[in-house]
C-alpha cells in the first residue's frame, strides 16, 4: 500500500480536509454512506478521517472522484501559489494601487474557489484583510464576520484555534473603527472560552470592551476593563505588548480627566516601544496632549524636540506638532502656516484655526480671534479645545 502526503500545501490534515468537504454536501456524504458508496470499510474511512491511519493512494483516489473535486483542489496545490502571493502583499512594507488591486482579485478568487470550513475561514479572513487596508471598512467587517462563523467551526470540531485567533483579532479592529457593537458580546465570550489562559488575546478581549463602554459613556467601567487588560498584558512579557496596553489605559484615563495619570502612563509606555515608532508616536502625542492639560509646557516641548524626527515621518502628526508650537512657543506662525496650508485636510486646517481662536482671544485680540473662529466655523463644527478633539 502506498501512502501519501497526509496534509494539503496549506497544511490542513487530509482527512480533516476530506471531512469538511463531505459536510458541505450534505446527509448523503456521511461515512456509512460514502463508505459503502465506495465500497471502502467504514471504520478504516472513520479513522482515516480522524488521522489515526493514513490514507493510500488507493483509497484516495476513489474518494476524489466521489466528491467530484480533483487531487489539486482537495490539496490546494491549484491555488497555493496565489495564497503565497496574496500573503506576500499584506505582509509586505510596500502596497501601491496596483499591487492592491491584485491583491483584491487574488482574495476574491480564493474566497470563490474555497471548500470545506478551515479553507473558507481563511481566504474570508484574507479578503476581510484586503477589503480594510482598501478602506472598504464595511466590506472587512462582513467578510470578518463569515470567516467568525468557521472559525468557532474549526475551534469546536477540531479544537484549532489559530483562524479563531486571527479573525477575532481583526473583527475587534472594525468593531471599533466603526463603533458598531451589536453582538461584540457574543464574540467575545466564545474567544475568552477558547483561550482561557493566554494572556494576549485576553488582554485583547477586556481592550475591546473597554472600547464598547467607553463608547457609551460609561467611563468608569471602561476603566476597570482597561486595567483588566493591562494585567492580561503583564502576563505575557512583551515590552511592545506591554506599551501598546499602556496606550490603551492612557486613552481612558484621559477620557477620564486622570491627567497625571495619562502622563505618567504614557512616559512608561514610550519607554516600552522602542521598537514600535507606530505607537510610539501615537504615545509621545497623548504624552503632549496630557501635559498641555497640566500646563507643564516646558517638559511638551522637550519630549516634542527629543523625538522630532520620528514624529516628521507621519504627515498628520506632524502638522498636529507644528499647531501645539503655536502654544509651547507663544508663536502663532506655527499654526498659522497650517491653516493657509491647502494641501491639508480640512480638519487639521480647521484644528490650527481653533488653536489660533484660543491663542488670540487669551491676549484680548478680539479681531484675530474672531477671523480664525469664522474660518475654523467653514471646516468644523465642533466646539471643545482642539487638542481634546478625538482625532487631534
Amino acid at each position: 500500500m502506498i501512502t501519501v502526503d497526509q496534509k494539503t500545501r496549506s497544511q490542513i490534515p487530509l482527512g480533516r480536509r476530506i471531512s469538511e468537504i463531505m459536510q458541505e454536501k450534505g446527509d448523503a456524504f456521511t461515512i456509512r454512506a460514502f463508505a459503502q458508496r465506495l465500497g471502502m470499510n467504514r471504520e478504516s474511512m472513520r479513522k482515516s478521517l480522524a488521522g489515526e491511519r493514513p490514507f493510500s493512494s488507493e483509497e484516495l483516489e476513489p474518494i476524489i472522484n466521489g466528491l467530484g473535486i480533483t487531487q489539486d483542489r482537495l490539496k490546494q496545490i491549484d491555488t497555493y501559489e496565489k495564497e503565497r502571493d496574496l500573503i506576500s502583499t499584506l505582509e509586505g512594507k510596500t502596497r501601491n494601487k496596483v499591487t492592491m488591486e491584485r491583491a483584491t482579485r487574488l482574495a476574491n478568487e480564493l474566497a470563490e474557489v474555497a471548500i470545506g470550513a478551515t479553507e473558507r475561514g481563511y481566504s474570508l479572513n484574507n479578503l476581510g484583510r484586503v477589503q480594510f487596508l482598501q478602506r472598504d471598512y464595511d466590506g472587512s467587517h462582513e467578510s470578518w464576520l463569515k470567516a467568525m462563523t468557521y472559525a468557532k467551526k474549526v475551534h469546536e470540531e477540531y479544537q484549532d484555534n489559530r483562524l479563531l485567533d486571527f479573525v477575532t483579532a481583526n473583527l475587534m479592529l472594525t468593531y471599533i473603527s466603526q463603533k458598531e457593537y451589536s453582538n461584540i458580546e457574543e464574540v467575545l465570550n466564545t474567544v475568552e472560552k477558547a483561550f482561557p489562559e493566554n494572556p494576549r488575546v485576553l488582554g485583547n478581549v477586556y481592550y475591546a470592551r473597554m472600547r464598547v463602554q467607553a463608547d457609551r459613556g460609561n467611563l468608569e467601567i471602561a476603566r476597570k476593563y482597561g486595567y483588566r487588560s493591562q494585567e492580561h498584558y503583564e502576563q505575557t512579557n512583551d515590552s511592545n505588548a506591554i506599551g501598546k496596553s499602556l496606550v490603551n489605559l492612557v486613552y481612558i484615563e484621559y477620557l477620564n480627566g486622570e491627567y497625571k495619570i495619562s502622563a505618567r502612563a504614557s512616559m512608561t509606555a514610550i519607554k516600552h516601544l522602542q521598537e514600535n515608532d507606530d505607537i510610539l508616536a501615537v504615545a509621545i502625542m497623548y504624552c503632549v496632549k496630557s501635559l498641555l492639560k497640566l500646563e507643564k509646557y516646558e517638559t511638551a516641548l522637550t519630549l516634542l524636540e527629543q523625538h522630532a524626527s520620528l514624529l516628521e515621518e507621519y504627515p498628520t502628526i506632524s502638522s498636529k506638532v507644528q499647531i501645539i508650537y503655536t502654544i509651547l512657543k507663544n508663536d502663532p506662525l506655527y499654526a498659522i502656516r497650517v491653516s493657509e496650508d491647502s494641501s491639508q485636510t480640512l480638519k487639521i486646517r480647521a484644528f490650527a484655526c481653533k488653536c489660533l481662536f484660543e491663542f488670540y482671544a487669551k491676549r484680548d485680540d478680539s479681531e484675530s480671534a474672531m477671523r480664525y473662529y469664522k474660518q475654523e466655523r467653514i471646516y468644523s463644527r465642533s466646539k471643545r479645545e482642539f487638542f481634546d478633539e478625538e482625532d487631534f
